[in-house]
């Protein structure tokens, strides 16, 4: 086999495994309602820092269209790729976007707590190159195993696996 049929293969066949494994969201807890967690830090002595705030409200959640800035667990970071397209739109019990090459959609479900899973996932089946096929196959697998979200400085931090995170704008 080529080694470029190889690479094709591979990213279908991740790409596959990725669609097959939905945890099948069918609830929607979403009620659109409101919560702010608020975080007060301690102050420096003789300052007055500012308490850091993070939002974990549906409403926030589905509030605009995200756009990934970067993957992987925190300090290790894999950065978005440039010149793709990772989106994630949130809206009444849907998310949907760009995946790197393809389109997907799944449902979800989330809670006020910040609590969020995303299952049932649908994508299309285009074959694009092996580093775009890759970072697909990421994203998908990392929304598919969402456990969380919080928005802090207008950026979306959804939490997965073992310490993991998607981080967008």
């Amino acid at each position: 086999m080529k080694q470029t049929g190889f690479w094709a293969f591979l990213a279908a066949a991740v790409l596959a495994a990725v669609l097959m494994a939905g945890t099948g969201c069918d609830d929607n807890d979403s009620d659109g309602g409101g919560s702010t967690t608020v975080v007060v830090t301690n102050a420096p002595s003789g300052g007055d820092a500012p308490a850091a705030t993070t939002d974990t409200s549906v409403a926030s959640l589905e509030s605009k269209a995200w756009t990934l800035v970067s993957y992987g667990a925190p300090g290790s970071e894999t950065a978005a790729l440039g010149g793709t397209s990772v989106t994630a739109t949130f809206s009444g019990g849907n998310v949907g976007g760009q995946s790197s090459c393809n389109t997907y959609t799944a449902g979800y479900t989330a809670d006020n707590t910040g609590n969020l899973s995303i299952g049932g996932m649908n994508a299309t089946l285009m074959l694009c190159a092996a580093d775009v096929m890759t970072q697909e196959g990421a994203f998908l697998s990392a929304l598919n195993s969402a456990s969380a979200f919080e928005i802090d400085g207008g950026q979306l931090e959804i939490m997965y696996g073992s310490g993991q995170h998607l981080l967008f704008n």
